[in-house]
C-alpha cells in the first residue's frame, strides 16, 4: 500500500520533479532560452551559453532547484567573442581557444592577474583547449590575453 502524501507535499514534490524533468529535456536538446530578470528572453545570439542543475536539500520541504549557466567566450586570433559578459554569482565563463595562435586568458590587471583570484588558465591554451571558471562573488572585473594584453574584455558579475 502506498504512503499517503498531503496537497501540499504532493504539489512540491510535482513541481520540483517537473523544474527538473524541464532543465533535462532542455539540456539534452542542446539549446536553452535564458531569461533577463525583467522575464524577457535575453538576447544570446553572440555568446553560447550551458545550462547546469543543482537540486539543493535533503527533503521536499527544503529542496531548491538553481540554474547556473556557463557562458563560452571564443578566441579566434585577434580577440575575444563576447567581448562583454553578464553572469550572476554561480555562473561559469568557459575561455575556448578556437585560433592557431596561443591564448592566455586571465584577470586583469596585466601582468599581475590579481583583480579575481583563481581567473588565470596559467600558461597558454593551443587551438582546441579551454579553461573554466566559476564565479563566487559579485562585481565587475576586466580580464585580458596575457599574450597580448590589448586583447580583452569585461565581465559584470551580479
Amino acid at each position: 500500500m502506498g504512503a499517503i502524501v498531503s496537497k501540499p507535499v504532493a504539489m512540491k514534490q510535482f513541481l520540483i520533479f517537473s523544474l527538473i524533468l524541464i532543465g533535462l529535456t532542455a539540456q539534452s536538446c542542446g539549446k536553452v532560452a535564458v531569461e533577463t530578470d525583467d522575464n524577457q528572453p535575453a538576447d544570446n545570439s553572440s555568446e553560447a551559453v550551458e545550462m547546469d542543475q543543482k537540486v539543493l536539500g535533503s527533503t521536499a520541504d527544503d529542496m531548491e532547484v538553481v540554474l547556473n549557466k556557463t557562458v563560452v567566450v571564443s578566441y579566434d586570433g585577434s580577440g575575444f567573442s563576447p567581448v562583454d559578459v553578464t553572469l550572476k554569482v554561480g555562473d561559469k565563463i568557459r575561455f575556448v581557444n578556437e585560433s592557431d595562435k596561443s591564448v592566455w586568458p586571465a584577470a586583469n590587471p596585466h601582468p599581475i592577474h590579481t583583480s579575481v583570484p583563481g581567473l588565470d588558465s596559467g600558461r597558454a591554451l593551443a587551438k582546441g583547449e579551454s579553461f573554466e571558471f566559476e564565479f563566487k562573488s559579485a562585481g565587475s572585473f576586466g580580464f585580458h590575453n596575457h599574450l597580448n594584453p590589448s586583447q580583452g574584455g569585461s565581465i559584470l558579475v551580479q
